[in-house]
């Protein structure tokens, strides 16, 4: 009795654990809201640092509970063992790349490298481990959606002018598109159009019998049976029938911002997915659905989408189509895209100059996060294109580029597997699982059609996670269980195994190792994986303010370097960039303790990046500004031009550079 005592208590210990383990995890949904005003990239840097604390504390939690519970182990799946592949190819990849230093870290400006697909990877399996029927996933989602409720409405805002509450926020004035918290009317578009479907696919599950087997049979002889053995289930079950309203209002709500504010933001990738996943949704249920006057439905809006994409086309020069473009900016962008459009024409250039590039390095690619490196060697089109691309506008190219043919095919084969786990899930199921599964299918194939023509960014990324994390849990023998069955199913399973005390005592020392291996490493990787970073991002914006004194300028690049060294390349440019612009200003002591300076780190920074050709560019343009007090280092300038013209030879830079190279040596006489 005493054994099974502990056992018992054991097992109380666990659920707790992973109850706070689940609420950590929910925490990571608020990402999107972040926003660190006192850092480098405010919309970039603070939600970085934050999910990945998150995501961090979870596992010392949830470590030690796979390790002493079985009923919380993960699932034999081919999408997981195709996303774990995939994280291994990409660090085969940053080996053999370019630069492993890019690769593993990124930059300021986008936080996406290795040290942060892994741990959006981690928080997948935590997601699958944690939460595997229904009921744990409608919440999951629920959170989501008040997640980007909050997002969209301070947009709307932002766009309505309501300065004096938006000035409550940490988020810009309006610009004339919705921006919210996270920064970039095109991140807003890619956000919420996963979130209209996510919203849809809830309201569509409430429309039918419930998810739960014992949803499924609330006949009046059922309820009077169950009440005789399980009267306080019953009553939970009535407060959740009760609650339903209150539910669909949420996920109505949510619904409708969100469609609000993706027509805000003015995304035209982000509308080109909507249609598209409306397309893909359309298409299989009228091959696959239950519903008759919902198949209807659907024929009727692929033959009206023909129809109506037919005679935008035919007829877009027309008065009609014109007056349309003006009702709204969003239709106007619409309306007036075309081949020769300023962003169609960049797209195009880059995806060429990608395409390119990886006919060099065609196996494992140039290494994740270097597309910027690949670009400049192949991008051949300055007269036309004055952006620089760090990201290829299209996650095929993208991943051709940066992780070869090897990650291409992981990559997709993370998708072909995902569509066949849709198929087989939307099979033998009831109107409102097959709605339910076929929206959230229709989510991410939005997510995937947008990346064509955008990027992923930290918000868009954690949407992904999510969905393909619930694709997991589908078919998974939990689902249809209730949240208070699954939990008996833990005690009931700790019961089971009443082995020898000795087998016991190594469990729970086994368990304890873990908790304490997880907690060193994880508190570690804390302080020098994100609080360090975010403690150098606040220096590094320190570069940035004007009229500030050379010694307090130089004592926040030196504590920016020291405190995060991986991320160290963007101060140093963004230093040496100030140190020419500023050269003139400078007393003479200031310039030889400034060239000093840029002597040391240029190194240091060549050693990161031997490939960057910006590196180079930069460097360049300093010691020409600096040739004004010794001419000698026009012969150091000229390298740089040379190296830059080697590794970017099409870019606007490499001209710009070679051209003052050649005044500069001809008004010296050189």
């Amino acid at each position: 009795n005493m054994t099974q005592s502990v056992s018992f208590n054991n097992h109380r210990l666990i659920l707790l654990t992973a109850v706070i383990t689940r609420l950590l995890l929910l925490g990571v949904l608020f990402m999107p809201l972040i926003v660190s005003t006192s850092t480098f990239f405010p919309f970039v840097v603070g939600k970085a640092v934050y999910s990945r604390i998150m995501i961090e504390l979870a596992f010392i939690l949830w470590l030690p509970i796979i390790v002493s519970s079985k009923a919380f182990r993960l699932p034999k799946n081919l999408i997981l063992t195709a996303m774990a592949i995939y994280i291994l190819v990409s660090i085969i990849s940053a080996i053999f790349g370019v630069s492993f230093n890019a690769s593993f870290w990124s930059t300021y400006e986008r936080m996406q490298g290795l040290l942060d697909l892994i741990h959006w990877f981690v928080f997948s399996l935590m997601l699958i481990s944690l939460f595997r029927t229904f009921d744990h996933w409608k919440l999951l989602l629920s959170v989501n959606l008040t997640v980007s409720i909050l997002v969209c409405l301070l947009g709307i805002a932002q766009y309505a002018g309501l300065d004096s509450f938006v000035s409550l926020f940490p988020i810009n004035p309006s610009n004339g598109r919705v921006e919210s918290t996270l920064g970039n009317a095109t991140y807003v578009g890619a956000f919420s159009v996963a979130n209209v479907f996510i919203a849809t696919a809830l309201i569509c599950s409430s429309l039918g019998p419930n998810l739960t087997k014992e949803d499924r049979h609330l006949d009046s002889t059922n309820i009077r049976r169950r009440a005789r053995r399980r009267r306080a289930r019953n009553q939970s079950q009535s407060i959740r029938l009760n609650n339903l309203t209150l539910w669909r209002g949420l996920w109505g709500f949510a619904l409708v911002v969100n469609i609000i504010a993706l027509v805000l933001s003015g995304t035209r990738g982000a509308i080109i997915g909507l249609l598209i996943a409306l397309l893909f949704a359309s298409l299989v249920y009228l091959i696959k659905g239950q519903i008759e006057l919902i198949r209807k439905a659907s024929l009727s809006f692929l033959f009206a989408f023909a129809i109506a994409l037919t005679a935008f086309l035919g007829f877009r020069d027309s008065d009609i189509v014109q007056t349309i473009g003006n009702v709204h900016p969003m239709a106007n962008r619409f309306v007036n895209l075309d081949l020769k459009d300023p962003s169609v024409v960049s797209r195009w250039h880059t995806w060429d100059a990608g395409f390119r590039a990886s006919l060099d390095k065609p196996i494992l690619g140039w290494g994740p996060e270097n597309f910027i490196i690949a670009w400049g060697r192949y991008f051949d089109a300055s007269e036309t294109v004055k952006e620089r691309f760090d990201q290829a506008h299209n996650k095929i190219i993208e991943e051709l580029t940066t992780r070869g043919i090897i990650g291409l095919g992981t990559y997709l084969a993370i998708w072909v597997l995902a569509t066949m786990t849709v198929i087989k899930s939307i099979r033998n199921k009831t109107a409102a699982e097959q709605g339910f599964i076929l929206l959230i299918a229709s989510a991410l194939c939005a997510y995937f059609a947008q990346n064509l023509f955008l990027f992923d960014t930290l918000s868009t990324y954690s949407q992904f996670i999510v969905l393909i994390s619930l694709l997991v849990c589908i078919n998974g023998e939990s689902w249809g269980q209730p949240d208070n069955q699954s939990a008996e199913n833990v005690s009931i399973n700790g019961k089971v195994s009443l082995l020898s005390q000795r087998i016991k005592v190594d469990r729970l020392l086994v368990t304890s190792l873990f908790l304490v291996l997880s907690t060193g490493a994880m508190l570690f990787s804390i302080y020098w994986f994100n609080l360090k970073p975010y403690s150098a991002a606040q220096y590094t914006v320190q570069l940035g303010i004007p009229n500030q004194t050379w010694d307090l300028k130089r004592e926040a690049f030196e504590n920016a370097v020291k405190s995060a060294p991986g991320l160290a390349n963007y101060p140093r440019l963004l230093m040496v960039q100030n140190i020419t612009s500023e050269w003139l200003n400078f007393s003479l002591q200031e310039r030889q303790e400034a060239y000093e300076l840029v002597e040391k780190e240029s190194a240091k920074a060549i050693k990161q990046e031997s490939e960057n050709w910006r590196i180079f560019y930069i460097l360049a343009r300093f010691y020409q500004m600096s040739a004004t007090d010794d001419q000698n280092r026009l012969d150091k300038a000229d390298e740089f031009v040379t190296k830059t013209e080697e590794l970017a030879p099409g870019t606007m830079e490499a001209k710009i550079a070679r051209e003052l190279s050649v005044k500069l040596n001809e008004a010296f006489g050189r």
